[in-house]
């Protein structure tokens, strides 16, 4: 019987796939939806303040972008932004995860009660993308 070699592949673990937000399980990526780079002015308002961020991506599930505020995990804030070939969209998304992303956090949110039809012109935005 022989022993088995540790620096073999087999017993190599896998490295994670990476995404822009970090968002891994498993060396999986945990997301339920595709998403698009969107990179594109978003108002956020946070706490009766209204502030001005960048968008990073967007998709069926979610929205993040970049900010140099610190906002709360777990609290609930309406982003405005217009879908390019839609229209201007106004959804409250509740904050997910953050992480340091130069002088600005990087912030993940998932909407909160999106109806099916914004839904549908996200998706159809995200399809849609240029490859």
């Amino acid at each position: 019987m022989s022993e088995a070699n540790p620096t073999s592949t087999a017993f190599q673990p896998k490295s994670p796939v990476a995404n822009a937000s970090g968002a891994t399980y498993g060396g999986k990526d945990r997301r339920q939806f595709p998403r698009r780079i969107f990179l594109h002015g978003i108002g956020i308002l946070y706490r009766g303040e209204y502030l001005l961020a960048k968008g990073s991506e967007i998709g069926e599930g979610g929205i993040s972008f970049q900010i140099g505020y610190a906002l709360d995990i777990g609290q609930q804030l309406v982003v405005t932004f217009c879908l390019p070939g839609f229209r201007f969209l106004s959804l409250r998304v509740e904050i997910k995860n953050s992480q340091k992303h130069g002088s600005e956090m990087l912030y993940g949110c998932s909407y909160v009660d999106i109806s099916f039809e914004i839904r549908r012109k996200i998706r159809s935005f995200v399809a849609n993308q240029k490859k």
